[in-house]
């Protein structure tokens, strides 16, 4: 279970299907990941 479980019936995953609006003081986190099927992954976590 991810820590994204519970969260869309909440309305607070972005995208397409939501009219969530970002508002000043709004904090948020992106994680861009880059992964290699056999290899590995890497995940950088900022805030924003």
């Amino acid at each position: 279970m991810g820590y994204w479980y519970g969260r869309d019936e909440l309305g607070e995953i972005p995208g397409p299907h939501n009219d969530y609006v970002l508002e000043p003081g709004i904090v948020m986190s992106m994680e861009p990941m880059i992964a290699l099927d056999g290899v590995g992954g890497f995940k950088h976590a900022d805030m924003l």
